[in-house]
């Protein structure tokens, strides 16, 4: 049994999609995009969980639950808010700054070359959630798919009021 309300919105979308091929695209786009974002980050926990394992870290429960909630930021962008896209880009600039204190550990001799492996990951992790969310951002079939998602909103918003009164 579904929400009447959530299958109208739904309607409303899938509607605005047929209308527009470029959002289709634009939504095939953000859908890779989002995949290649996703498969770093997960990567970027699994070697911290190495290290874990190894012996070298010691485990790090914000790390595990900034990659859950990786997840649902990345969902959210595919249903197509924008918005979401431009914190990742604040978030991945808050990255790349802390990746400054691992470039020294990254070129030095004296760690252990699974430290300069984690240090490397996570420094690759920070500049791909930076250019991924900026492509998110510029990409002109995507700006078309959150466009055409927006007004389809909005639609179904008026439709709603006007329902009310």
């Amino acid at each position: 049994m579904t929400n009447p309300r959530k299958a109208r919105a739904r309607q409303l979308i899938d509607n605005a999609m047929q209308e527009t091929p470029e959002a289709v695209s634009g939504k095939r786009r953000i859908g890779i995009i989002l995949i290649v974002f996703l498969v770093i980050r997960f990567l970027c926990l699994l070697a911290e969980l190495t290290g874990v394992a190894l012996g070298y870290f010691a485990i790090s429960v914000q790390n595990i639950v900034l990659s859950l909630v990786a997840v649902f930021f990345a969902w959210s962008i595919y249903i197509g808010i924008k918005m979401m896209a431009m914190l990742g880009v604040i978030g991945g600039i808050m990255m790349i700054i802390q990746t400054f204190s691992l470039y020294p550990i990254l070129f030095s001799a004296e760690y252990l070359p699974f430290i300069r492996l984690y240090s490397a990951v996570f420094i690759l992790t920070s500049y791909i959630q930076v250019i991924s969310m900026l492509l998110l951002i510029f990409d002109k079939k995507a700006n078309i798919y959150y466009q055409t998602v927006f007004k389809a909103r909005q639609q179904f918003i008026e439709e709603e009021k006007s329902q009310k009164l």
